[in-house]
């Protein structure tokens, strides 16, 4: 690809926040599940286009899978990313791909908890890890109650049976630092799925979706079904 994605953003210091601002990928085809559960919070819906894909391929690990959703994925998350970057001082902000939904009251205050626990130490938390290799990962701590991960201090590097290091399913929803939205913003399209590259490629940890307090909707189909149409990303 010709693209630029040398751009330039300022650093900001780990200060803890007190209510991480909020981001939602949609399209203007599908409602966003998530969004009637976002009336009392101040956010910021972003409208994915129907990015181009003139010579877009997938990695040859990822052959069978289909280009056109994992590329406006990986593209939809890059624009959150850089909204955030422009337009909020804060450094954590939580993001939801629009079919996220809260499935306990307490969510924000959890959000909040994890927020604050992450800041400083970790630039990507998956809120709903799942299809991950347990034998992988260690649990590094507990905060309210809510177990968190990483990749264990030993591990040797080798892909997992997913294929990447740290590839833990389920970036519906994701808390990310000031650091983590740069090096997502400005990262280049491999071939290589967002759920895959974007951990690898940052301090990652995650929430498993046993423990997580939102569930993935696909009542309006997944965004990463070939069956998929276009405009759904």
């Amino acid at each position: 690809m010709s693209e630029n994605r040398n751009v330039k953003y300022p650093r900001r210091a780990p200060v803890a926040p007190l209510v991480p601002p909020v981001y939602v990928l949609g399209h203007a085809s599908r409602s966003g599940r998530v969004l009637p559960h976002l009336s009392r919070l101040s956010h910021t819906l972003v409208i994915n286009p129907d990015w181009p894909l003139d010579g877009i391929t997938m990695h040859p690990t990822y052959a069978g899978r289909c280009p056109l959703n994992h590329y406006r994925v990986f593209r939809g998350w890059q624009t959150m990313a850089d909204k955030f970057l422009v337009a909020n001082a804060n450094p954590v902000g939580l993001f939801f791909e629009d079919d996220a939904v809260p499935n306990c009251p307490d969510w924000t205050h959890r959000i909040n908890s994890l927020a604050c626990w992450m800041t400083g130490r970790y630039d990507l938390m998956y809120l709903c890890g799942r299809m991950f290799n347990p034998k992988r990962f260690d649990c590094i701590a507990t905060v309210l109650q809510t177990p968190v991960y990483s990749l264990k201090v030993d591990a040797d590097g080798s892909a997992d049976d997913f294929g990447g290091r740290n590839h833990v399913f389920g970036c519906c929803a994701a808390l990310m630092s000031h650091d983590g939205a740069c090096q997502m913003a400005t990262a280049r399209w491999t071939g290589v799925p967002g759920d895959v590259y974007f951990p690898d490629h940052s301090r990652f940890c995650f929430v498993s979706a046993t423990d997580s307090m939102f569930i993935h909707d696909h009542s309006q189909g997944s965004l990463i079904d070939p069956s998929v149409p276009a405009a759904y990303l």
